[in-house]
């Protein structure tokens, strides 16, 4: 039986200075999360621009659709019953099991759903705001309403 000898020389230790790399990290983060000039970037004080911004529409169109926007976030939180079908909401999804063996794909799986309600929501809400009829409706969000005794 022969047993190779390990060369020394073929195996070269070496220290890497991470101090250098999580310095640069450091300071990347610190500079994104920084105001600039006294000021942070993207942050509106009223309510209505950071709806607008959140949503893709306009600042100005936000006070005429409120209405319509407190409606579709009930409805993306809650679901609605519409032809006997219920749509599936965040606060169904958020209630769903996690199996510990499957935990990372479960969440993923929760997530993935979640954000199909989530822009559904905010391709409608587009739709409305540009005055389209033609507003999305995902299968995958329907569920059947059994029954009601």
């Amino acid at each position: 039986m022969n047993i190779d000898v390990l060369d020394s020389k073929a195996v070269t230790i070496g220290q890497t200075d991470f101090e250098k790399h999580l310095l640069s990290l450091h300071e990347g983060i610190e500079t994104s999360v920084n105001p600039t000039n006294g000021y942070y970037i993207k942050a509106d004080s009223s309510v209505d621009g950071n709806v607008a911004r959140m949503i893709g529409i306009e600042k100005a169109s936000v006070e005429a659709m409120l209405p319509t926007i407190m409606e579709s976030v009930k409805q993306m939180l809650y679901g609605i019953d519409q032809d006997g079908f219920h749509t599936l909401s965040l606060e169904e999804i958020s209630s769903w099991k996690i199996n510990p063996d499957y935990q990372l794909q479960n969440i993923k799986q929760q997530s993935g759903y979640a954000a199909e309600v989530v822009s559904t929501m905010k391709e409608n809400l587009i739709a409305i705001e540009q005055g389209s009829d033609m507003l999305n409706q995902r299968l995958l969000l329907y569920r059947k309403v059994e029954n009601r005794v």
